[in-house]
């Protein structure tokens, strides 16, 4: 017991869950909801930017994409840092900075101010993600480490579709300044998963490890050298690829959904809103079923093969059916679905294949390569730039990714399930 909550226990005591476990692991994967909700407001957010300022295609991708580049950057600042000083030290300061400028994004006068502000949010995201995914590894027990883990992806998505239904109120009530009350509600869950965080206990399997480095053995110190080191190096680049790829391919569409419903289905703002409201809510709902059962029953290497191969039959259907009304939704939504499935694996690969000492950055690296992924993907494929590119040819490029994607998971990927977590 420590500050009257019930920790989770080593792997060696069991997988049954200890009282408190629940508390834990919402408020460890509270970071991906703020992630999701800042991010995918967006979507809801351009609707009015755009004609608000006047933004060309490269604005709207520059403005985007800026808190991807952030959060690389902050994920590769906390990871090491989660690792020498406490995970729960950098969960604590990671989300008062997130707090503090969500609303000060909200202010913004101009695109330059919307989009410096756009990027230290970013970057407070970006912090969270080797934290959240360290704590949730080192208290799940081990016949659900993966499932718990990957209730980020879960929290990202819970939090996407909470945005875009605020996006979707706001925007029929809130006239043409909504978007600055969209991005200021992110506020209201940092405030309460800000105060909630501080009750909780460092996690066990760091407190065993947070011995001085100096009396560490040289083969066990931390820190990045020790990552990318001969011991690691293979599976740390694996994920990193892994993810680099998934989000390069797999973000655009996904992230610029609204639009792509507004200008390519002829929706109205709202209509493309709710819609793509209903879809997140079934990718969320989904992955809560998927994670529970396929992904521990099959395990991580089978699970994302085979969501990666329907992301790109998705991808390719989809570029057949620009103008087919209901076919196209269908096809999309397969496509969309896939790639968020696709993701469920990243998490526990990122941290079963890494001691205490290391988990923290070795999973920074993972999470940065994503983000890095992402900020490349959304940069270049705009929405206008899809437009001028090609509906079939963008999306015949998708799918041809996914199915690299595919063969490089058969032949490099690495089953995780049974591996015991290395204190």
């Amino acid at each position: 017991m420590n500050n009257g909550t019930t920790i989770a226990v080593p792997e060696s005591a069991g997988a049954a869950a200890e009282p408190g476990l629940a508390r834990i692991i919402v408020l460890c994967a509270a970071g991906g909801f703020l992630d999701g909700y800042d991010l995918l407001i967006m979507g809801a957010a351009l609707l009015l930017l755009v004609p608000d300022f006047h933004l060309k295609g490269a604005e709207i991708g520059m403005l985007t994409s800026l808190p991807f580049l952030a959060m690389a950057i902050g994920a590769l600042t906390a990871g090491r840092l989660c690792d020498r000083f406490g995970r729960r030290t950098i969960y604590l300061f990671d989300v008062v900075l997130f707090l503090v400028f969500a609303i000060l994004q909200a202010l913004a006068q101009n695109l330059w101010q919307l989009g410096i502000m756009r990027f230290c949010v970013g970057f407070a995201i970006g912090m969270d993600m080797p934290t959240g995914s360290a704590m949730l590894a080192e208290y799940s027990p081990p016949g659900w480490r993966g499932a718990l883990t990957t209730m980020l992806n879960t929290a990202w998505l819970v939090g996407g579709c909470v945005a875009t239904l605020v996006g979707f109120v706001l925007y029929q009530t809130a006239g043409p300044g909504a978007w600055r009350w969209m991005f200021a509600a992110a506020a209201v869950p940092a405030v309460i998963v800000a105060v909630m965080r501080h009750s909780l206990p460092e996690t066990p399997y760091w407190r065993r490890a947070a011995e001085p480095v100096a009396e560490r053995p040289p083969a066990e110190r931390a820190g990045f050298a020790a990552v990318l080191g001969s011991r690691y190096r293979a599976p740390v680049l694996f994920f990193t690829i892994y993810w680099m790829v998934q989000a390069f391919a797999g973000g655009p569409p996904f992230i610029y959904t609204a639009l792509i419903f507004n200008s390519v289905l002829h929706l109205k703002g709202a209509e493309a809103l709710l819609l793509n409201a209903v879809l997140l809510a079934i990718y969320a709902a989904l992955s809560l079923l998927f994670q529970f059962t396929l992904l521990e029953r099959w395990g991580r290497k089978p699970f994302a093969a085979l969501f990666c191969a329907l992301a790109g039959i998705g991808a390719i259907a989809t570029s057949f059916l620009s103008g087919a009304g209901i076919g196209l939704v269908a096809a999309f939504s397969l496509f969309a679905v896939s790639t968020q499935m696709s993701t469920i694996p990243f998490w526990p690969w990122s941290v079963e294949q890494l001691p205490t000492r290391v988990r923290a950055t070795g999973q920074s690296i993972g999470s940065a390569g994503g983000k890095v992924g992402l900020f490349a993907g959304i940069f270049l494929f705009s929405p206008p730039f899809i437009k001028s590119m090609g509906w079939m040819p963008y999306f015949v490029l998708v799918g041809a990714i996914f199915a690299a994607l595919v063969l490089f998971v058969l032949v490099l990927g690495r089953e995780t399930r049974a591996t015991p977590l290395e204190a």
